[in-house]
């Protein structure tokens, strides 16, 4: 028979413990919730051998989350060579004005992520907003220039999308080629699809 672990039981939930009872008689598991201020309000049981459901359930979730994000995305050639290509410069510094190979601005990087996998975008980053498909907000997939910073010409920043809510850039003075979230940022203004059309930008 396993072993059961009695969860310090709190006043107000004892109208549960009918529930809680036939929970387990059904072979599930019941387990304890935490006030704000983290006390026990509610009480179960919870089997020793069943504690490995809950380890590890929240980095399993986020996993599982860009997995199935990317998977659900089309991934062309195109967009894994740009983005192995970006990968590879993580590290280098921000350089404005830069194209390579020891230091990238963020429209520079882009330029030769997308020459490494066989096409030509423009240079700048207000000429590449107008330089392939628009695509909406949560229609983005990994390739997709994402793009920040309205300006009076276009955009003034641009990303390469390699995951839910994420990109790789080259920020700014001072800083690195890195990898970092989009999601969270209030600047963005749209994604560009770049598609390959004999070794040109389809517009």
């Amino acid at each position: 028979m396993k072993n059961l672990r009695r969860l310090r039981p709190a006043p107000a939930a004892a109208a549960a413990a009918v529930a809680v009872v036939a929970t387990l008689a059904l072979g599930g598991t019941a387990v304890a919730s935490l006030t704000g201020n983290g006390d026990e309000t509610l009480f179960g049981f919870l089997m020793d051998d069943d504690q490995s459901l809950l380890d590890g359930v929240e980095m399993e979730d986020e996993e599982e989350l860009t997995d199935d994000w990317i998977a659900g995305k089309e991934t062309s050639g195109l967009a894994a060579g740009t983005i192995d290509y970006a990968r590879e410069q993580l590290g280098k510094p921000y350089g404005w004005g830069e194209e390579g190979p020891m230091s990238f601005d963020c429209s520079g990087l882009m330029q030769k992520a997308f020459a490494a996998a066989g096409v030509d975008i423009p240079r700048v980053t207000y000429e590449q907003w107008r330089a392939g498909e628009r695509v909406a907000a949560g229609e983005e997939r990994p390739g997709d220039l994402v793009f920040m910073r309205m300006q009076k010409r276009g955009p003034g920043h641009v990303g390469l999308v390699t995951g839910p809510g994420q990109m790789i850039h080259a920020p700014a003075k001072g800083d690195v080629v890195r990898e970092a979230s989009y999601g969270g940022r209030t600047d963005v203004v749209g994604f560009v699809r770049v598609t390959q059309m004999d070794g040109k930008v389809s517009e």
